[in-house]
């Protein structure tokens, strides 16, 4: 009976195939999520392996975003400075204390590449990091990527929902961090 409706009708059995592999890549999606979360991958090591298996998904996202966006009109170095968060401007820029020739100046910079998507957890993470150790990398001297124990920041960002990434954005250089980043725990470098 299979024989006679997969010739008969050969657009059903497509749909068929493709709603069945859909769900079946749903559930694995599903268990993905809660292998990377349970206790019992914890305990016995699985979970780093599904985390480096999401950080690969993860590393090539941003490595396919940054050769979409290879038209970067920033300068590749950026310019490095110590310093914190101080808090947030009106306008949304962050505000932060760096060390500049031998003092401490005060700066404001938009995150570099991404925008916001929800401003009341994006004051709550600014608040939560503020006078945190940071690294800042100016691409300009207004855009900025943070990074605080040897993370992007705006990751985080982008993680927890604060933030989202730029769907122009005017340079590839985040999309470069992040796959770094990404690349490194992937290849078990930094966890």
């Amino acid at each position: 009976m299979f024989n006679k409706i997969k010739y008969a009708h050969p657009a059903i059995i497509a749909v068929f195939i493709s709603i069945s592999g859909l769900l079946l890549m749903s559930v694995l999606v599903v268990m993905f999520g809660w292998l990377r979360s349970s206790e019992f991958a914890k305990a016995t090591g699985i979970a780093d392996s599904a985390n480096r298996v999401y950080a690969l998904q993860q590393a090539l996202y941003w490595s396919g975003r940054a050769i979409l966006h290879h038209d970067a009109k920033y300068p590749v170095t950026p310019t490095r400075m110590y310093g914190s968060i101080a808090g947030l401007a009106p306008n949304g820029m962050i505000v932060v204390k760096v060390y500049e020739d031998a003092e401490i100046k005060t700066r404001t910079a938009w995150l570099a590449d991404v925008k916001v998507a929800n401003a009341n957890q994006f004051v709550e993470q600014v608040l939560a990091v503020r006078d945190n150790q940071a690294e800042f990398e100016f691409y300009n001297p207004e855009e900025v990527v943070v990074w605080m124990d040897r993370a992007p920041w705006n990751i985080h960002l982008i993680a927890c929902g604060a933030m989202h990434p730029d769907e122009r954005p005017p340079t590839n250089i985040v999309d470069k961090a992040f796959a770094e980043f990404y690349w490194r725990i992937a290849k078990g470098e930094n966890q």
